[in-house]
C-alpha cells in the first residue's frame, strides 16, 4: 500500500521504464520509502521534545567530532540542491512549464539555504557536530528522492491548465509568503549577529510574536509546495518539516525565556497567538 489513500491526486502510475532496471527500482521503492519517511517524521517529532538538537545556541560537548558550522551547513543543504535535479536528469523526462516552475522554486530555496544564508553569517569559530551534518544529509537525500520521483517522474507532466488550478495558485502564494517570512526572519537575526554583541532579543517582523518565525516561514513554504504539487511526496515533506522544526521552536522559546528575564511573555513558539 502507498499513500494514495490520504489525498485526492493526479493519476499515480508507477509505469515501468523500458530497459532501465535502476529507474524501475527507484519507482518501485517509492511507496516503501514514503512509509519509512512518515515513521521517521514521527520519531523525530517525539525525540526532539526529549533531546535538544545540538547545533547553534544549543551545541554542546558529547556529540562526537565537530566541524566548522558554515562548512557543515553548506554541505548538508547543498545535497538537496544537487540530488533532486540529478534525479530529474536521470529519468530523462522532458520538463514542461509547470515542472520547470516546481524545479525553479525548489532550487531557489536550496540555493538560499546552501549558500546565501550560511555565507552571510559572521565568520567565527562556532562548530557543529558531524553527526548532525550526517543526519541532515540523510534526510535531504530522502526528501529529494520522494519529491524528485513523485513530482517529476510519477506525476509529470502536469497539464498546463494546472497553472490555473486552485491548488497551484494557493500553493504558490503560500510558498512565496513563507519564503519571504523565512528570509526576512533570518535577516533580522543576521543583523543582530553582525553587531557582535552576542545573542539579543529580536524585535522586528514576526519576531515580535514568535520565537522562531524563520521556522514558521519554512513550514508555510513546504505546505505551499505540497498544495501546489498536489503530491504525497510534497505532503510528507511538509509533515516532516513540521515534525522537525516544531519541537526546536519550543526549545528556542524556552531558551530565550531562560536567558532574558525581560523576554516578552506574549510571544509564542511557532504559531502567532496559538502555540
Amino acid at each position: 500500500m502507498d499513500f494514495a489513500w490520504c489525498m485526492i491526486r493526479l493519476p499515480y502510475n508507477l509505469t515501468p521504464v523500458q530497459a532501465n532496471p535502476l529507474l524501475n527500482n527507484l519507482l518501485e521503492a517509492l511507496p516503501t520509502v514514503e512509509w519509512i519517511y512518515f515513521v521517521l517524521a514521527i520519531i523525530t517529532f517525539l525525540s526532539l521534545f526529549f533531546v535538544t538538537a545540538p547545533y547553534g545556541r544549543h551545541n554542546r560537548r558529547g556529540w562526537g567530532l565537530q566541524i566548522n558550522a558554515t562548512a557543515g551547513w553548506i554541505l548538508m543543504e547543498s545535497v538537496a540542491l544537487v540530488a533532486l535535479p540529478l534525479l530529474v536528469v536521470v529519468f530523462g523526462k522532458s520538463l514542461n512549464a509547470v515542472s520547470i516552475v516546481f524545479l525553479a522554486i525548489w532550487c531557489g530555496h536550496y540555493l538560499y539555504r546552501s549558500f546565501v544564508y550560511p555565507l552571510q553569517r559572521r565568520p567565527y569559530s562556532r562548530n557543529m557536530p558531524l553527526l548532525v551534518v550526517g543526519l541532515a544529509i540523510f534526510h535531504n537525500l530522502l526528501s529529494a528522492y520522494i519529491n524528485g520521483i513523485d513530482v517529476f517522474a510519477v506525476r509529470a507532466p502536469y497539464p498546463v491548465q494546472w497553472f490555473f488550478s486552485w491548488q497551484f495558485v494557493m500553493g504558490m502564494a503560500l510558498f512565496v509568503a513563507g519564503m519571504c517570512i523565512h528570509i526576512h526572519s533570518d535577516a533580522v537575526l543576521l543583523k543582530i549577529q553582525r553587531q557582535n554583541r552576542g545573542y539579543q532579543v529580536p524585535h522586528s517582523g514576526l519576531h515580535r510574536y514568535l520565537a522562531s518565525p524563520n521556522y514558521f516561514g519554512e513550514i508555510v513554504q513546504w505546505t505551499g509546495w505540497a498544495l501546489a504539487t498536489w503530491s504525497v511526496g510534497g505532503a510528507l515533506f511538509a509533515f516532516f518539516t513540521f515534525c522537525n522544526l516544531a519541537p526546536r521552536a519550543v526549545r528556542h522559546l524556552q531558551w530565550y525565556r531562560q536567558q532574558f528575564s525581560d523576554y516578552p511573555g506574549t510571544r509564542k513558539a511557532l504559531i502567532p497567538g496559538v502555540w
